[in-house]
């Protein structure tokens, strides 16, 4: 059980506590001074961060005493929710994301780099995997605890992936880390896929059917909510706009089309939504590209949400899918502007 104190100008979050579960808190307040309502509360579980022994998915629930009330207003929060969840986070409905950037390390202890991959883990800890100095790749491997404000580098035991550069990661609901294919920055490019379920600390290679995806740098992937992977394009020598989905951490591919409608591209960026669609943005097909797709049947199907968006066109950037169902892409094309689409882009 945990507390929420509400008051006319502000709202107290509770803490976190050893139960956590991740998902929305709506709260619906009156625009009477010195009033607040708890007119509607709901629970949306809008990402799993972790599986019960049982490979049960964690379904979230709680109760909320008083429900309205004078402020400043004391609710009685208490957890219901099942499935063993492991890792929560409370979103209130007012967040504009709208705050500015804060620098969190101005040179960090890992060297610069760029087409490196960065994954965030279901204990708010964050891993940085390899990259390119525009002379050399790199397999090593960074954590941080603190949002990257201080970084580790985790010592490796056994074998590891070769350096790469342009291959993609995911984290599945169990924390463990999938890396995709790359290239060594020369020419020779991978179609390996690795796994750690420890953190970067030891990685296995997966043993792979012959029927997959071929050897390739600049693609993207994403993890769904079912933990299948998607991944989509790149460049193998000539570029792709095909996409593939593994419903067993790499092991298996099925692809679900050879020809989506969006030109063959690389080094463009993806995310899955709370919805789990998945939305692709820019790239390079020759020309640099601005327009987004949007696919709501794990990438067998594309419909274009945009031909001409509000940035530039531009490769190289990332995206990130908030829990709202908005989406941010940063940078790309060497700029360092940040765009917020509201509408599954």
């Amino acid at each position: 059980m945990f507390q929420l104190v509400i008051n006319s100008n502000s709202i107290t979050r509770p803490p976190k506590n050893k139960k956590k579960v991740r998902g929305f808190l709506f709260l619906k307040r009156t625009n009477a001074p010195f009033i607040c309502s708890l007119i509607q509360i709901s629970l949306m579980l809008f990402f799993f961060s972790a599986f019960s022994a049982f490979g049960a998915v964690p379904v979230a629930d709680f109760s909320a005493t008083p429900r309205s009330g004078v402020s400043p207003l004391e609710v009685q929060f208490t957890d219901q929710s099942t499935g063993n969840p492991t890792g929560w986070a409370w979103y209130f409905g007012d967040e504009d994301y709208s705050e500015n950037w804060s620098e969190m390390s101005p040179t960090a202890v890992w060297s610069t780099r760029n087409s490196h991959t960065c994954s965030g883990l279901p204990d708010g800890s964050v891993i940085l995997m390899g990259g390119w100095n525009g002379n050399t790749a790199f397999n090593d491997i960074w954590h941080s605890t603190d949002k990257g404000a201080t970084w580790t580098e985790v010592n490796v035991i056994g074998n590891v992936w070769s350096k790469r550069m342009g291959h993609s990661s995911v984290v599945l609901s169990d924390g463990r880390i999938v890396i995709m294919g790359g290239g060594d920055g020369y020419g020779e490019r991978y179609d390996d896929i690795w796994s750690s379920t420890d953190k970067g600390q030891t990685w296995n290679l997966m043993t792979t059917d012959d029927k997959k995806w071929s050897p390739r740098t600049g693609h993207s992937s994403v993890a769904l909510s079912d933990d299948s992977i998607i991944l989509m394009g790149g460049l193998d020598g000539e570029d792709q706009n095909d996409v593939w989905r593994s419903t067993n951490n790499g092991g298996s591919w099925t692809l679900m089309t050879e020809n989506a409608p969006w030109t063959e591209r690389r080094f463009h960026s993806s995310v899955a939504l709370p919805d789990d669609s998945i939305v692709l943005m820019g790239g390079f097909d020759g020309t640099a590209s601005n327009e987004v797709w949007r696919s709501t049947d794990m990438g067998a199907t594309w419909t274009q949400m945009t031909e001409n968006a509000g940035w530039s066109p531009r490769s190289g950037h990332t995206t990130v899918a908030l829990p709202d169902s908005s989406i941010l892409l940063m940078g790309g094309g060497n700029k360092n502007d940040v765009w917020r689409s509201t509408d599954k882009g």
